[in-house]
């Protein structure tokens, strides 16, 4: 169910003008039941966020957690999250005893829409962007896991037979982006092996609404920064350290005001 910024909700995928997809992210939000009820807490996420029978979010199991569930949302635009989603329904349950932020077990989990990159360049470049940068987004995200590895090694190998684990076969970001090559580790910063989506699983997940708003605004911050830069200022201009992006954030805080915060 694709979810609008005014609000609409349809069945089929918005198109940009040129017929290239809207950039959707959706959430994976994993939480753990530490004082309160389970079934409780589930039905209140639902009955909150999917009022009059929105179909925004389902939960799931996962195996990471141990007395908790996921939440996860139908594929969104940014404006959506930001002014049409039920935050309250995540707010609420630190009342109900739930906890995400110290729970080891939770992480924080988005993806974006792969089609909606301009081009193999421009997921290049976020690749990049991401893999280059782990000190400070290690720092804003607030997690360090083996669950999502800035380890560029990692990333760029794969085993040319499951049960040969030292025979490894180098790759690039190229290859990657263009999906020539596949990892054998989705426990990566950036898991590329879903065919429809990016999953970007570095954050640590939040009951606070902000934490979660800000996750969301970086994923949307750069995908459009680096379909913005161009190669000379990649290659002269130092265009993908995160001081850089850092500072394109602060021109655009009438979308970013929370991320810039």
């Amino acid at each position: 169910n694709f979810l609008s910024d005014d609000g609409t909700s349809s069945y089929y995928q918005p198109m940009q003008s040129e017929g290239r997809p809207v950039l959707m992210m959706g959430i994976e939000e994993e939480v753990e039941s530490r004082k309160g009820n389970l079934t409780s807490g589930a039905e209140y996420v639902l009955n909150t966020i999917n009022r009059r029978g929105e179909d925004v979010v389902y939960l799931k199991e996962d195996g990471s957690i141990y007395n908790g569930f996921e939440i996860v949302s139908h594929p969104a635009t940014l404006g959506f999250f930001m002014n049409h989603f039920k935050w309250d329904g995540i707010k609420g349950l630190s009342k109900l005893g739930f906890e995400s932020w110290n729970a080891k077990s939770c992480g924080l989990h988005i993806h974006m829409t792969r089609k909606a990159f301009a081009n193999d360049k421009h997921l290049f470049k976020f690749l990049k962007f991401v893999y280059g940068n782990p000190t400070e987004l290690i720092q804003f995200a607030g997690r360090n896991s083996s669950y999502a590895k800035f380890d560029v090694d990692t990333f760029l190998n794969s085993w040319n037979d499951y049960g040969e684990r030292d025979s490894v076969r180098g790759s690039s970001f190229m290859k990657m982006a263009k999906h020539e090559t596949i990892n054998d580790d989705r426990y990566c910063a950036v898991n590329l092996r879903n065919v429809q989506t990016i999953e970007l699983r570095f954050f640590r997940p939040s009951l606070k609404p902000e934490t979660v708003q800000a996750a969301l605004q970086f994923c949307d911050a750069a995908f459009n920064y680096t379909e913005e830069i161009t190669t000379p200022q990649v290659m002269t201009g130092n265009a993908l350290a995160f001081k850089s992006f850092r500072s394109w954030v602060k021109t655009q805080t009438d979308r970013y005001q929370i991320l810039d915060e």
